[in-house]
């Protein structure tokens, strides 16, 4: 239980992690259209900004899932108890 447990902290750091450079990524391109649009759209769809946020997002998805799924599996456990 404890490795388990241990496994959920480390994933739950990583989403925070990735949340946070998620958050970077639009506050950066917010600020980058505060003074140049044409540049803000260029970062987003020819360097695809947009792209990389929207793949974060499904890795996010993914993984905050995997850890309500290792949450659930500790949960009834211990309700088996």
């Amino acid at each position: 239980m404890n490795e388990q447990t241990q496994e959920i902290l480390e994933d739950n750091l990583k989403n925070k992690q990735l949340i946070d450079l998620l958050a970077s990524s639009v506050n950066a391109e917010v600020y980058i259209a505060q003074s140049d649009k044409t540049m803000a759209s260029y970062g987003l769809f020819n360097l695809g900004g947009l792209s990389t946020i929207s793949d974060n997002l499904a890795n996010l998805s993914k993984s905050l899932n995997d850890v309500d799924a290792k949450l659930s599996d500790i949960l009834e456990v211990l309700e088996n108890d």
